[in-house]
């Protein structure tokens, strides 16, 4: 430890590099030092996140595939092994008389460290050299290798030889154009085989590693798997697994830490397969509506700590149990889990979080700001709205026609999908932010939305839904026996329907459909089908309901449409179908065709028509006509811009149409955004529980076990009753399927690796100072980094002080854009014609117009 003049430990030392003087914390590599002060030095072993390349201890064997690699020094660091790294970190110390790495070489005080010189650039440049020796990189020295589909070739470089696909995007691509290339450059020779295994999630190239470990460390140290390892074989590295196999076959978890800290692309991602990419949402938190934080609260379930998990999950989604019995978890169709073989449980695990225990207090604001809400509409998307606008400080109130809140989930999701405690559960959440409810008001009834604003309301957000049947004309529809299907639904959780007999002919596609069918066979009706225009694969139905509805012997008969209902004395006795060719036209667009003269009849006690959901067109009145024009629903924009009046806007499935819980939820929120930002507000809803997000992810726990599936009550038993059919996860149950989630997430907390400046420099005086006089090609772009210029030049520094110089109009003509917002490069060529006429051709092979959009040659210089 460094002692300053009084003895004392040194927590910061003081040193220069190149010149300037810099701080650094004590202990700290020469390297970072200099990277965390915006000095770039070249490298590839190293990684801020991963441990020095010296620690690594050497395996005895490892397997690449099926195939085994013995190597030497096993059970030795690499520092004991005194074998070499990339070489490429070199810097100059004052009293040493040789470059020495920097990432093995701590800074002390007083320390002056020079970072580019010539011995420098000739002592990185013979380390490339090496490197490249194992790695393909004829396109890297290929001048037109930008835009360059690397499948046809002008310069006829054998595939073998080629670049992998992310060619331009790879960190050994971009530290070599850096470091630069040196003139005996040894060529790149292929193995005689090559080594690509294509596991589910990625593809190993090992051709193309270059022996750095960062993905043996980033396994052992980040994911905490030590799935990886490496051996010294004939004074290289060699990476494989320390199993034999396929990666699951090596008690590979999955999680992709390997993936994003390898340079080469010798462990990358299969490009057919969804990537956590960096800086933007996991692909199952892109795939929630609501944009719920999956990766976080599974881990907590997996830990046991229930009470984060709720908190997380109810910083995104205030109907958190509700959803846990309804929701189709669009998320899981996106969890990368399935590639292996069933999607996490994500919707499974979320009921069990909140199936006991108590709900954390909804964060209140401190600060009310004096505006009023009204909410007309109390289903998923108005509480929604209503849980995000209270939270801010706003006022708010809700009115509905019902006399309880929760609109289509309490008036019509059947007892045995969701029971009526769960939403209850989250209305008491609900209930402690303030929102006042007013039931038995219905729009264009005894409620004006015109008149909501003159008695104070600063904005009101219509959320009424689609709660009416949407009704077709059949021949025979006003027979008594004709039923439609939301009506129904309604009727049987109100138990003003008790009882059905007989055969039962449901018609509708959709989840209502199902649900009328699952309902009438538990009234009691001795035979139930389901007649749909779709086949099964074009059912609007989530695949599970469908499921459950044939387990329950329910029978669907598809490719049908209504034709009509019949029977003596008015008396429903038949219903006839015609044939339905296709459903969609080639746009997609619902627009069935049917068959001439086929025809299909079925004997009918009773029908019930689910073909769609329809809003209260009465609730507008005279302006219906003009509100609705829609397809019958309000502007998509009415989320975020007034409807038809200042301060009205609109959210929900009265904007969308039918749609699913969470999506009605998301819209509520996208909704309160838009009203918060009208009110004044800045659109951001502090939704923080308090700590339960506090985690580090790790790998360590995944499992490769089996989807666990909660248990569901027999078809036999559970068509006599309104029961659940579905029970929540055992506790161990849930802990083990929240362990067989891939912590994709842990990508996401991997530092980017340190990458060479920017080649584009603001063309400003101060950099200009850094263009050498001598002869080279100088480029200029604009501000949106399209290109103006390309022009040879024997001297840069005066060619850049003209363009400097210039007025922007004298470059773009017309075009606004300010003369601060132009970057230049340049590239020194003493044969600075020829490489102009290449780069120029570059540009016109990947654009297909000159420089500028301009014609002319004549102009570019």
């Amino acid at each position: 430890m460094q002692l300053n003049i009084h003895g004392e430990p040194m927590n910061k030392v003081r040193l220069k590099i190149d010149g300037v003087e810099i701080e650094a914390k004590a202990g700290q590599s020469i390297l970072f030092a200099a990277l965390n002060a915006d000095k770039y030095i070249p490298h590839l072993c190293a990684h801020v996140s991963v441990s020095h390349l010296k620690d690594v201890v050497l395996s005895d064997c490892v397997y690449q595939g099926t195939h085994e690699v013995s190597g030497e020094s096993a059970g030795k660091t690499v520092l004991e092994a005194d074998a070499k790294g990339c070489g490429l970190c070199k810097v100059m110390v004052a009293g040493k008389d040789s470059p020495l790495p920097s990432c093995r070489i701590t800074v002390e005080e007083g320390m002056e460290v020079i970072t580019t010189c010539e011995e420098l650039i000739r002592a990185r440049q013979s380390a490339l050299n090496r490197i490249l020796t194992d790695h393909p990189h004829a396109c890297l020295l290929c001048e037109q290798r930008e835009g360059c589909s690397r499948t046809d070739c002008s310069m006829n470089v054998p595939v073998e030889e080629r670049c992998c696909v992310l060619l331009g995007q790879c960190e050994i691509g971009k530290v070599a154009d850096y470091v630069g290339y040196p003139k005996d450059l040894q060529k790149y020779i292929p193995p005689e085989e090559k080594c690509i295994i294509k596991d589910p999630l990625f593809i190993r190239d090992y051709s193309l590693c270059i022996g750095c470990l960062k993905c043996v460390r980033a396994c052992r140290e980040i994911a905490q798997a030590d799935v990886l390892g490496a051996v010294l074989k004939d004074g290289k590295f060699v990476i494989g697994t320390h199993e034999p196999g396929d990666m699951p076959e090596a008690k590979c978890k999955f999680c992709g830490a390997c993936v994003d800290i390898c340079p080469t692309g010798a462990i990358r991602d299969r490009e057919d397969v969804e990537t956590p990419a960096k800086g933007k949402p996991l692909p199952c938190v892109h795939g929630c509506p609501a944009g719920i934080d999956i990766p976080a609260y599974v881990r907590k379930i997996a830990e046991g700590n229930l009470d984060a998990a709720r908190k997380i999950i109810l910083k995104s989604v205030p109907l958190p149990s509700t959803l846990g019995h309804v929701c189709f978890h669009p998320c899981e169709d996106h969890c990368r889990r399935s590639r292996l073989d069933n999607p996490v449980a994500i919707c499974d695990l979320k009921r069990y979080a909140f199936e006991s225990g108590d709900y954390p207090d909804p964060p209140v604001s401190k600060m009310k700001t004096g505006k009023q809400v009204a909410i007309v509409g109390a289903g998923p998307a108005g509480l929604s709205a209503a849980w995000l606008l209270s939270i801010k400080g706003h006022d708010v109130a809700l009115y509905d026609e019902a006399d309880k809140p929760g609109g289509f989930l309490r008036q019509a999701i059947p007892r045995f999908r969701m029971p009526e405690k769960a939403l209850d559960k989250d209305l008491a959440y609900m209930e402690k932010l303030g929102i006042e409810f007013y039931g038995g008001r219905r729009l264009g009834d005894n409620l004006d939305a015109r008149t909501l604003r003159e008695f104070g309301y600063d904005a009101v957000i219509l959320a009424m839904g689609t709660p009416r049947s949407k009704r077709i004309h059949v021949d025979g529809s006003e027979l008594s026996q004709v039923l439609w299907g939301v009506d129904f639904l309604k009727d049987v959780i109100s138990k003003r329907r008790k009882r059905m007999g007989g055969a039962v002919v449901v018609i509708g596609g959709g989840s209502v459909a199902v649900d009328t069918a699952m309902n009438a066979r538990r009234l009691g009706a001795e035979n139930v089908c389901i007649v749909s225009l779709e086949s099964t694969s074009e059912m609007p139905a989530h695949p599970k309901e469908i499921k459950q509805a044939v387990e329950e012997g329910i029978v669907f008969h598809h490719g049908w449409g209504p034709a009509k209902f019949h029977g003596p004395d008015n008396v429903l006795e038949e219903a006839e179908f015609k044939a339905c060719v296709s459903v969609f036209d080639e746009s997609g667009n619902f627009a069935p065709r049917f068959a001439d003269g086929k025809r299909m009849t079925l004997t009918a006690d009773w029908v019930i028509l689910a073909v769609g959901q329809d809003t209260d067109r009465e609730a507008f009145g005279a302006e219906a006509g003009t509100l609705l024009k829609n397809r019958g629903l309000l502007p998509p924009e009415s989320e975020s811009v007034e409807t038809w009046l200042p301060g009205y806007f609109a959210a929900g499935d009265i904007v969308h149409g039918p749609s699913s819980v969470i999506e009605a939820i998301a819209s509520g929120k996208r909704t309160a955004i838009s009203v918060d930002k009208f009110l004044g507000g800045d659109g951001v809803f502090d939704t923080d529980h308090g700590n339960g997000d506090g985690h580090e992810f790790n790998a360590k726990s995944v499992t490769l076990e089996g989807r666990k599936r909660p248990e569901s009550t027999s078809p036999e038993s559970r068509t006599k009753n309104f029961e659940l059919i579905e029970l929540a996860l055992e506790p161990l149950a849930a802990e083990a399927e929240a362990n067989r989630c891939l912590r994709c997430n842990i990508r996401q907390q991997i530092q980017p690796a340190y990458l060479p400046p920017e080649s584009w420099l603001a063309l400003t005086s101060g950099n200009l100072g850094t263009v050498p006089a001598k002869p080279g090609v100088c480029t200029l772009t604009d501000g949106t980094g399209k290109i103006l210029r390309i022009s040879g030049t024997p001297n840069m520094a005066i060619l850049l002080e003209e363009w400097l110089e210039e007025e922007p109009s004298d470059v773009w003509g017309d075009s606004p854009i300010a003369v601060g917002v132009r970057k230049f490069r340049w590239e020194e060529d003493d044969m600075y014609t020829k490489r102009e006429s290449e780069l120029i051709q570059q540009h016109l092979q990947k654009y297909g117009e000159m420089p500028g959009g301009d014609d002319d040659m004549d102009d570019l210089f």
